[in-house]
């Protein structure tokens, strides 16, 4: 079924390769994983391989002519030599595989639904050069020369377990020969359409009658859902709606489950713990009252500290460091969404405490990352579980996410360490943070909502990524694990939206800002609402929400956790100055 909404009737395939061996650094980069991933092969010398870009282009005037100046967009150029060569609607295949050697393709693009940074770049970018307004793929082909002896298996179990993540992407591995005997035209189609799917065509919201559904139909739902609530949660949930007397609809229950989520309620840090000591030379409590409000907060609270100017309040906690400046900091795990895509789990992770950093008081400038990454020995055997990457990928990966999304941010990385234990083969820990500053003479701390201001989400589209991404680090990682709990953070929206906030902040054009993280509007406008005091709250129609797509339904549109976006409480005389800002 073809995508009809846009009217787009034309797609081009465009290919960028490195203009000299030196600069494929995707190539040099996959003749190191071979030599680590599958040693065998190392064993052959000299291993060559051969790495470009592609583009897919969508538009009722793609054509070749047309789209002339995509050469100008993506082949850069140093002292007048390009560094890539770009060919449209021409595939480029390598030389001669030697004797006793052939060539095998591997290429690769993001599944529908999935952020395509590269894509959204070059859409943006085509535009601001012709004025034409199309839609872009992006993806990846792998020339790999190996030895006639290593057997296609070998090359699919590459793909599998090195080349790419089935979560978030699609895969084809093709011998040379058949690469050259594919039909290009047929096969830009087939990637249009799996651009295209998945899209919801009913927007109705649903409601559940709690009084007619027995405990473990409740568990069933929530197993089904995602919502990951206990019997104990859901027999609450169910207990509160019988006092309402009326149906549940299914944005509430997902803004139920998201805030009781591990990730955003820490469950497990706030329980009450039953002690067991056999250890006469251990001081233990018998109990503790939530190792979070003992320990973390109680700690802090019972050491005087004047330089301490917010903690435990806010995005980010701020202490004083100058006469001039305070300092913001915030440090957070991206574990379950890392465990299913290091990278894209960990370029979620560090773009989220930047925001985190945006969004304290009404904003700090971030000017820091820091990390530290937690997984499983280097020399751990295979095979392991289905969707259990192996510690060195991770490693790869969530190093990968945390370099992109600080140098596509202009934020450098200052510090991070590595830890190596068998308890983190399961799970990796991914501790990301961010150091910002905001100035102290400022009254930028405090925020501040007033009867009747304006609810303002600003920064990048809400789509299906990220959705039951807080739910989900509750759970167990399986097979079924959804690709709708991972995200691609988008640093290069992020620092416009960065732009943007601080410049909008230095004019006062706004009382009140935070993020739009982990459960999306729903948390961030329901942060917001306490500060009206206890008979507050906030009216908002998400109808108006800009998307990626058609066709998301009301509680996708509440809870989805597609990254670079801050909501905003906007003085209405000030809501003109403050959109036409956003604009420019």
């Amino acid at each position: 079924m073809k995508k009809t909404t846009t009217g787009l009737t034309r797609t081009l395939r465009v290919e960028k390769s490195p203009a000299d061996e030196k600069w494929d650094s995707r190539g040099h980069r996959a003749l190191r994983e071979l030599g680590i991933f599958f040693p065998a092969w190392s064993e052959h010398q000299n291993l060559r391989a051969f790495a470009t870009e592609l583009f897919w282009v969508h538009s009722a005037e793609a054509t070749k002519a047309a789209m002339s100046e995509l050469e100008k967009i993506l082949a850069d150029e140093i002292l007048g030599d390009p560094l890539f060569n770009v060919s449209v609607d021409e595939s480029g295949y390598p030389g001669e595989a030697r004797k006793g050697y052939r060539w095998w393709c591997l290429e690769k693009g993001l599944r529908a639904g999935v952020t395509d940074n590269a894509g959204h770049v070059l859409s943006e970018a085509i535009e601001l050069v012709s004025g034409r307004v199309v839609e872009c793929r992006s993806g990846t082909r792998l020339w790999l020369e190996l030895p006639k002896t290593v057997p296609a298996k070998e090359v699919d179990a590459y793909a599998n377990e090195v080349f790419f993540n089935s979560l978030i992407e699609r895969v084809e591995v093709w011998s040379e020969e058949d690469a050259r005997a594919c039909d290009s035209q047929l096969y830009r189609e087939a990637v249009w359409v799996e651009v295209s799917a998945g899209v919801a065509e009913n927007g109705a919201v649903e409601t559940f009658d709690l009084g007619t559904l027995a405990i473990k139909d409740l568990e069933k739902l929530s197993d089904q859902r995602l919502w990951a609530l206990s019997r104990s949660e859901l027999l609450c949930v169910q207990e509160h709606y019988a006092t309402l007397k009326r149906p549940m609809t299914d944005v509430e229950i997902e803004v139920i489950a998201q805030t009781w989520s591990e990730h955003c309620k820490h469950k497990i840090f706030a329980a009450n713990i039953e002690v067991t000591n056999d250890r006469e030379d251990l001081l233990l409590p018998a109990r503790i009252e939530s190792v979070f409000k003992t320990y973390i907060r109680g700690a802090t609270r019972e050491i005087p500290a004047s330089y301490l100017k917010s903690v435990f309040e806010d995005n980010a906690g701020v202490i004083k460091i100058s006469s001039e400046l305070d300092c913001a900091i915030k440090v957070e795990t991206h574990n379950s969404p890392s465990a299913l895509d290091p990278y894209g789990g960990a370029l979620t992770g560090i773009v989220g405490v930047n925001r985190d950093i945006l969004g304290v008081g009404l904003g700090a400038q971030p000017i820091a990352n820091l990390d530290v990454f937690c997984v499983g020995s280097l020399d751990t055997p295979e095979p392991l579980p289905p969707r259990l990457h192996h510690p060195r990928r991770i490693l790869e990966g969530v190093r990968l996410g945390v370099e992109h999304g600080g140098n596509k941010s202009g934020i450098p990385t200052v510090t991070g360490a590595v830890v190596h234990h068998p308890g983190y083969l399961g799970k990796p820990l991914v501790f990301v943070g961010t150091i910002g500053i905001i100035p102290t003479d400022k009254p930028f701390i405090e925020k501040q909502i007033l009867p009747g201001d304006k609810i303002v989400m600003a920064g990048g589209r809400i789509g299906k990524d990220g959705i039951h991404g807080a739910t989900f680090s509750s759970l167990e990682m399986n097979e079924d694990s959804p690709v709708s709990a991972v995200q691609l953070g988008d640093p290069l929206t992020q620092r416009r939206v960065w732009d943007f906030l601080i410049e909008a902040r230095d004019q006062a054009l706004f009382r009140a800002v935070t993020d739009n993280g982990a459960g999306g509007l729903s948390s961030s406008i329901g942060e917001l609402a306490r500060l009206c005091g206890k008979k507050g709250g906030a009216r908002m129609d998400v109808g108006q929400a800009r998307t990626k797509y058609p066709g998301l339904l009301p509680y996708e549109l509440v809870v989805s956790e597609s990254q670079e976006r801050m909501s905003f409480a906007v003085a209405p005389e000030k809501l003109e100055t403050f959109l036409a800002l956003a604009k420019a």
